[in-house]
């Protein structure tokens, strides 16, 4: 077990990393918009309208997967009074208005198949700090909506969420 002060050492260790880690952030938001400034008027113009779209498609996600998960829950109550939950499956699917972009798109991020991983940044320029299940989750959590992504990427490529349903 450790003492109180190797604790107190080791989260502010660890805020200190998440700064450094936002102000990098901050920095790589701060260069791209510069080099922006370098593109033609056009171009920055459709960049900025790529950026409304992706915040759009995502507000319009979340709504969905707000809408499906209010639903869900009305038809099992109606169903048990006493349940205490259901599972979603691929709630990325969740049909709904995406301005053309890939459901993954807006559930995870831009893929970039050199570096093997979701790039979220472009989200993070157009306003979105979240991932939308981590918004829902939070917006959700005081409605006694306990929301928990269960996937195993190493038995399935299936998004799968459990959502607990507790007294508010």
């Amino acid at each position: 077990m450790l003492s109180v002060n190797e604790m107190r050492s080791r989260i502010n260790n660890k805020n200190k990393t998440d700064h450094r880690s936002h102000s990098s952030l901050e920095s790589i938001l701060e260069k791209r918009r510069n080099n922006r400034l370098k593109w033609s008027v056009e171009q920055r113009a459709n960049y900025e309208q790529f950026l409304k779209d992706l915040h759009q498609a995502n507000q319009n996600y979340m709504w969905a997967l707000k809408d499906e998960i209010s639903r869900r829950t009305h038809h099992i109550l109606e169903k048990n009074v006493d349940a205490k939950g259901f599972t979603i499956w691929n709630p990325q699917d969740i049909e709904c208005s995406l301005y053309g972009f890939k459901p993954f798109t807006i559930y995870r991020g831009f893929w970039n198949k050199d570096k093997r991983t979701h790039d979220r940044v472009p989200h993070l320029e157009a306003g979105i700090t979240r991932p939308p299940l981590e918004q829902v989750k939070k917006e959700l959590l005081p409605l006694g909506y306990d929301i928990h992504d269960v996937s195993d990427r190493n038995k399935s490529f299936n998004v799968v969420i459990h959502i607990n349903l507790r007294h508010a």
